[in-house]
């Protein structure tokens, strides 16, 4: 994956030294914090280590002991009794990651979010993040169905390096117009093990709709017609 920012300095947490394996593996930290797109040399090795993440989407480790940030969260890197905690971080924050538990009631998604909605109804729930983002949670039959994100981004590149850091892209199309699909993220590697389907779509100049939604869909259904019954869903509502 290409990471479209400039490089950071690595940061360390508690950085102490496990006790040698007996493979001759020895870890150089306990824990790490990088940003999307670092990398780390945990350990060295002639020879391939039978060394495991926890989550490959996060981060990946080779059997010679680099690591690779991949998308933000937190994964152990173990082999034998050594192990080490890897957190990883945003380099971009443009709006805070919305709350995504499929199914769960309204009730639920309101007690995980910071502050009081400006709009509340049985079937949405709508909080202002900025002045230049709102977020809307669409429910069906009082359930999780649908997240909406409006934000003002200065380009495309800033937003997609955003979601890029978090998700999977799996489409581009750069030169989509107004109201269609500009790229799709997924939340895993493996189609089988996808939840969460994410649509990056340009309302005007500086203007864009991001949109969470389940995934898979319905058997007879496809993520496209998911994405433009939520979008379209959810520009009713802001624009009510």
């Amino acid at each position: 994956m290409t990471y479209v920012f400039a490089a950071l300095s690595l940061l360390f947490i508690g950085c102490s030294k496990n006790g040698q394996e007996p493979g001759g593996v020895s870890f150089n930290a306990s824990n790490l914090t990088l940003y999307a797109g670092q990398s780390h040399q945990l350990f060295h090795s002639s020879s391939d280590v039978d060394v495991r993440s926890s989550s490959d989407f996060i981060v990946s480790v080779s059997k010679r002991g680099l690591v690779v940030a991949d998308h933000v969260g937190s994964a152990e890197i173990a082999v034998g009794g050594a192990k080490c905690e890897v957190t990883v971080e945003p380099y971009y924050t443009i709006y805070p990651d919305p709350y995504i538990n499929w199914g769960a009631p309204k009730a639920t998604v309101k007690a995980n979010n910071a502050g009081t909605p400006y709009y509340e109804s049985d079937t949405e729930l709508f909080y202002q993040l900025s002045d230049t983002a709102i977020m809307g949670y669409l429910f069906e039959n009082n359930r999780l169905n649908g997240v909406g994100v409006t934000v003002i981004a200065t380009s495309a590149s800033q937003l997609s390096s955003f979601l890029s850091e978090r998700y999977e892209m799996v489409y581009s199309d750069p030169s989509a117009g107004y109201g269609n699909v500009m790229a799709t993220y997924v939340d895993a590697y493996d189609p089988k093990d996808v939840t969460t389907a994410i649509g990056m779509f340009r309302e005007s100049l500086n203007s864009w709709i991001v949109m969470y939604i389940p995934y898979p869909t319905g058997a007879s259904r496809s993520v496209s017609l998911d994405f433009k019954e939520r979008l379209d869903a959810y520009r009713n509502l802001v624009s009510n």
